[in-house]
């Protein structure tokens, strides 16, 4: 009951909020529960029918989107993992339990009065606990966190809760925008299919995606002294046509759902400081929206999504205000490259106004002089399966790769990256610095990453990456051909590290859910550096931050007997034993599934006659040889 995640309405589809307890307090008559301040209830509540409103409650969804339109959303696999990834019952004498991502459920307490519910992680909370409030009526729970409202449906109820969910919709435009955009995405093969077809057909479009590509070439340092002339043609093709006024990129600034105003620094905070409208010549367009690309095009005053929606926008000077199903908008003109964003969105910017075209015109050699003298530079030139190798690896395989700095990726490629700008981003209040690592063989095939440098007063001249995108093929073209590849190679480099690594004892008591009092003591030798312990959840994390999403980790839990840990086997997927593992001295059996979205590998054995273990892996290579390897193979119990 340590965290729940919730939706913020910061336009937001997935962020993650820690909240320090479950909320709420246990006083009188938790939900006709006995007041045992008052002589003779409980007597009276035993000759009571059961209490209805006891039992499992699951989430049905949030934010007015229900669990089917959630789960994709959110990574969470089918609606039904979603549902099971939160999870509460409420039992009798006003007590609970609050369970997350199949974690062991934690103890809470509950109070029903009329249909007002409270939870509490204390039976008697004092004025600074937490405490979560909502509603209770007919089997479907609400939770109100944060401004979101969390539904919860048990068996019976769900159609109900369904009711609620669609009820809240119509008072949240973001959930509507949301239920536009990812019922657009789910149109978006065959509308791609569809505008492949009219490619194919029409030689406009093959013209410009020609133009496109001479395009991209142009943003190489090799074509910055010729630019100039090109791009002064395009803007005077696109002045014939209307649009040279409004092209350009233009960066979230803040936005607007239901009168309220949602900074640009909370939307940094929430992950989306880097969103995005680029608006280009030819009424091509790029939308980056919810860390994926908008199917887009435009044309004066609209913008169209997936050639179906149409979303009204207006340009005052350098602000693009735009509405998207009642929600809306505010843009400002920004010359930066986007997280994601084309290798061409690095300079389209600079392509509006007559000023900025001249600007162009500076050279290479004459931007790179002006930048801080430690920049680092070199030609960034590697193979093309190198580049494209690098991609997915940064995308499937790297660790937390947005805290990944720019030395960490010219050591990863091998050699420095082409600089092709640096500046500072009033949007950003940041300072920021674009590097490119180029096929040796085709020009026009490369990565363009963007670096920021987060944390200027801490950590002056760190720069880490911001957002990344390929030019010259598409991610799942070099997915299919590299994946497995890179994945190999992460572990062959995990094992040459793992050999050389300091290491250090450590220990840990893990204790069976529920009970402070009985342990074991699980010994094991841990890396000095780039793991750490999360005592909440007694994760051993491979990340220095216990909190980095997506981190791997490997899990301790303790209970009585293994018979335990099959508790929910029924819900398991994909369940297969695979070979038994022996850690110090124990034989352990050894099985992976699939639950709450987590693909586990796990080791369980009986210690003792009181105590049995499970050893839980997730993320984490434990191939012979790697760092995972290492610390299973160095842990003992006492």
């Amino acid at each position: 009951m340590k965290r729940i995640i919730a939706m913020l309405a910061a336009m937001v589809l997935l962020v993650s909020l820690c909240l320090t307890g479950c909320g709420g307090a246990k006083d009188s008559g938790a939900n006709g529960a006995p007041d045992r301040s008052i002589p003779g209830q409980a007597a009276e509540q035993t000759t009571e029918a059961p209490d209805p409103n006891l039992g499992v409650y699951y989430v049905e969804g949030m934010m007015g989107m229900t669990a089917e339109e959630l789960a994709p959303m959110m990574g969470s696999g089918t609606a039904d993992d979603f549902r099971k990834s939160f999870v509460i019952e409420l039992k009798e004498d006003g007590k609970g339990t609050v369970s997350e991502d199949g974690d062991d459920p934690a103890e809470m307490f509950w109070k029903l009065d009329g249909d007002k519910l409270t939870l509490a992680e204390k039976e008697n909370p004092s004025a600074e606990d937490e405490v979560l409030e909502g509603t209770l009526a007919d089997g479907v729970l609400v939770i109100s966190a944060e401004g979101v409202e969390m539904v919860f449906a048990k068996e019976g109820t769900k159609e109900k809760a369904q009711e609620r969910i669609k009820a809240s919709s119509e008072d949240n435009p973001l959930a509507a925008l949301l239920g536009e955009i990812n019922e657009l995405e789910s149109e978006s093969a065959e509308a791609e299919t569809e505008k492949a077809a009219e490619s194919a057909a029409d030689a406009e479009t093959t013209e410009a995606a020609a133009a496109e590509t001479t395009t991209a070439a142009e943003t190489t340092a090799a074509a910055e002294t010729t630019k100039a002339a090109a791009e002064t043609a395009k803007a005077a093709a696109a002045a014939a046509a209307g649009q040279s006024s409004d092209l350009g990129k233009y960066m979230i600034y803040e936005y607007e759902a239901g009168g309220q105003k949602v900074t640009y620094d909370i939307l940094k905070v929430a992950g989306m400081g880097d969103t995005y409208l680029e608006l280009k010549d030819g009424g091509e367009a790029e939308l980056y929206l919810f860390n994926q690309k908008v199917d887009v095009t435009w044309e004066p005053g609209v913008v169209i999504a997936y050639g179906t929606s149409r979303w009204p926008y207006t340009i005052d000077g350098d602000t693009l205000t735009l509405d998207m199903a009642g929600v809306t908008y505010v843009m400002k003109r920004d010359g930066s490259a986007p997280a994601g964003g084309s290798s061409a969105a690095a300079t389209t910017a600079a392509e509006t106004t007559a000023a900025e075209t001249k600007a162009a015109e500076t050279t290479a050699a004459e931007t790179k002089a002006a930048v801080s003298a430690d920049v680092p530079q070199g030609d960034g030139l590697i193979s093309g399966e190198e580049v494209q190798k690098g991609y997915v690896w940064l995308s499937k395989v790297a660790k937390d790769p947005f805290n990944m700095t720019y030395k960490d990726l010219a050591e990863h490629f091998g050699v420095d990256g082409e600089f092709d700008k640096e500046e500072y981003s009033d949007h950003m209040k940041r300072n920021k610095r674009y590097y490119k690592w180029i096929s040796k063989e085709n020009p026009n095939l490369f990565i363009y990453v963007n670096f920021d440098e987060k944390d200027a007063a801490n950590k002056p001249g760190v720069y880490t990456i911001s957002g990344y995108n390929s030019s010259g093929f598409t991610a799942s073209e070099a997915e299919s051909k590299y994946l497995d590849i890179v994945k190999a190679e992460a572990s062959e480099a995990d094992k040459a590290a793992a050999a050389n690594a300091a290491m250090k004892d450590f220990s840990v008591d893990i204790h069976p859910w529920g009970n402070k009092e009985d342990f074991v003591t699980v010994s094991m030798e841990v890396p000095e550096s780039g793991w750490a312990y999360d005592e909440k959840k007694d994760h051993l994390v491979e990340n220095e931050n216990v909190n980095t999403f997506g981190a791997g980790f490997i899990q301790f839990k303790l209970e009585k007997n293994v018979e335990k840990f099959d508790f929910y086997k029924d819900k398991f997927e994909n369940y297969k034993d695979i070979d038994d593992r022996e850690f110090g001295g124990v034989t352990f059996k050894g099985r992976t599934y699939k639950n709450i979205g987590y693909n586990w590998t796990e080791y369980i054995a009986q210690l003792d006659d009181d105590h049995a273990m499970s050893i839980g892996i997730v993320r984490v290579d434990i191939n012979e040889g790697t760092m995972g390897d290492k610390i299973l193979n160095s842990i003992s119990f006492k």
